[in-house]
């Protein structure tokens, strides 16, 4: 969405990807430091701002952090860029340059020609290595990425956000599911066009838990295990659900979602699907609302 910038959030896309296409700012007092260090980022501060703020200059759509008024304490904060692939190859030359490995021309993103010599270090990392972050950290950019990786391998490339859904459709349409009870526009879930209905989701979660014992464990194994990784690491702590809960959250304002599986107290295993939506404020109790749901499916026989 338009407002979207410059959360960390929602990350500009590219197949060149460094840091989440983010930079982290740190401020103490008057001193500012970015990380990674690149000039890259343009940083300004105006320190005689009544009102303490960080911003990117989103409105022209420009890689420039505005820093207004004094901090009384370290604060630190995350904001994404523009041009994620050249801001890629500037910090690659400039720790080439580090290393007294100089370039002898200008950085550009082009199309790739016959004339084009191509150098190639590929590392290729399994899907097994890839899930846990996404899921359990909720990577947004992890997410869209994954959408093009499975553009390109079942269609030719260059891939694109449209032939990975392509992909997600033709996985839909396998299992029978109604194209009137859902509408998916991304990777990661982010836009608010997106459309599921819970017993889409629950469909899918028992697709899954019907698949080969390995499949279903890494899928299992990628998701949030309550009070103690990922986005549920801070909730059910203390509760008969602490580890009991394998689940993906979701969220957007006024949106608090939970989906997942758990073990009630006979050791069964539980596919659930939580939505709550259209609330104001805080989503705190809309997830207190969803661990107290956790508490009783627990609890029932």
């Amino acid at each position: 969405m338009w407002d979207d910038d410059p959360s960390s959030d929602a990350p500009r896309l590219s197949a060149l990807n460094l840091n989440d296409n983010c930079v982290l700012i740190e401020i103490n007092k008057n001193e500012i430091f970015i990380h990674p260090k690149t000039n890259f980022i343009k940083v300004y501060h105006l320190p005689d701002a009544d009102d303490f703020q960080i911003n990117r200059n989103w409105l022209e759509n420009k890689n420039e952090l505005i820093s207004k008024g004094i901090s009384n304490f370290p604060h630190s904060e995350q904001v994404n860029i523009v041009e994620p692939e050249k801001y890629f190859l500037t910090v690659f030359s400039e720790i080439l340059d580090s290393n007294d490995i100089k370039l002898s021309a200008d950085i550009i993103v082009t199309e790739l020609t016959s004339e084009n010599k191509i150098f190639i270090h590929e590392r290729n990392r399994k899907l097994t290595e890839v899930l846990p972050n996404l899921n359990k950290n909720s990577d947004n950019l992890s997410a869209e990425m994954l959408l093009y990786a499975m553009g390109e391998k079942y269609f030719s490339k260059p891939s694109s956000a449209e032939k990975g859904l392509e992909v997600i459709k033709m996985f839909f349409d396998s299992l029978n599911l109604s194209f009137l009870d859902y509408r998916i526009v991304d990777g990661s879930g982010v836009s608010h066009y997106n459309l599921v209905t819970a017993e889409v989701m629950i469909k899918l979660l028992k697709f899954m838990y019907k698949q080969p014992l390995e499949i279903f464990n890494t899928f299992l194994n990628s998701l949030s295990i309550s009070g103690i990784d990922g986005t549920l690491k801070n909730r059910m702590k203390d509760d008969l659900t602490f580890s009991r809960v394998f689940a993906k959250t979701g969220t957007l304002s006024g949106i608090s979602c939970l989906s997942g599986y758990m073990q009630n107290k006979n050791d069964d295993m539980i596919a659930f699907s939580i939505f709550i939506q259209n609330f104001v404020g805080s989503s705190k109790q809309a997830r207190d609302i969803q661990d107290k749901i956790c508490e009783i499916i627990y609890s029932n026989d």
